[in-house]
């Protein structure tokens, strides 16, 4: 391996979906979905394993969650140490890069923070699966009202079809043919030309006859302003629910704190 000048590696990362964040390329509002494959890059041993290329800039970008933060932030904190220590260095760049580094520190530990003290949230899906489970109009001649007919779709099961797809030996992905499309391959064979990722892989499991998972679901009622920024960044928000927005977010993401879209919103603030 020493003497070879270039060679091709596969990078394996776990622990994200197509909606998870990037960052690295000065453009915001970047998810994993949107990134450019990597191509030809140099790397040294240590550096943090890039996920695509921002595809307006062409630059490396980087999961942007928590974890990696944190990674990223102990590099800073280690480069500013060695400069520290580093005979010659001046202390008044030291400070001045200290002092950059600890305000960025602050920004993305308090963010979603920030965000959340100045946004109504309420948790509201044991109010949605009541209401949704009232089948006393069912047989109305007026027919169901809108409030019950907008909760049953908000707490409908929705499954994971496209981890069902890939651990099934499918690939979802999109079409490098067909701008704008997605398509499953696998098993000597392509289909393309869906909307979406999500949409290619039911295909793919419906066809297969695989059986995929249920997404565990939260339902939160939020004011306005949040509801619209969340649906800007691709979330699943009933903007017209009486009483106001519901955000339907996947109770798998864990704490409001940690939440993708919310730290996205909130740097972007």
């Amino acid at each position: 391996m020493e003497h070879l000048d270039r060679y091709k590696v596969h990078i394996a990362v776990d622990g994200f979906d197509s909606t998870t964040p990037v960052t690295g390329s000065g453009v915001s509002d970047l998810t994993v979905a949107q990134v450019e494959p990597i191509g030809t890059c140099e790397l040294s041993a240590g550096d943090p394993s890039p996920i695509g290329r921002c595809p307006q800039t062409g630059d490396l970008v980087y999961l942007d969650r928590e974890v990696d933060r944190i990674r990223l932030h102990a590099q800073e904190m280690f480069d500013l140490l060695v400069d520290m220590l580093t005979p010659g260095a001046t202390s008044a760049a030291v400070i001045s890069d200290g002092r950059k580094l600890l305000a960025k520190l602050g920004r993305d530990v308090m963010a979603v923070e920030n965000l959340l003290m100045h946004h109504r949230l309420g948790y509201r899906t044991d109010f949605l699966t009541s209401i949704a489970n009232d089948t006393l109009n069912d047989s109305d001649p007026q027919g169901v009202p809108l409030i019950i007919q907008k909760a049953r779709a908000l707490v409908e099961p929705v499954y994971d079809y496209r981890s069902a797809a890939e651990e099934a030996g499918w690939s979802i992905g999109p079409d490098d043919t067909d701008d704008g499309t997605f398509g499953y391959s696998g098993h000597g064979r392509f289909a393309r030309a869906f909307k979406s990722a999500n949409e290619a892989a039911r295909v793919c499991c419906e066809l297969n006859n695989i059986e995929a998972a249920e997404i565990p679901l939260e339902h939160w009622l939020v004011d306005e302003r949040l509801g619209a920024s969340l649906a800007a960044h691709g979330e699943r928000v009933d903007l017209s629910f009486p009483g106001g927005p519901i955000w339907v977010r996947p109770a798998r993401r864990g704490h409001l704190k940690k939440d993708p879209a919310l730290l996205s919103i909130a740097k972007a603030a």
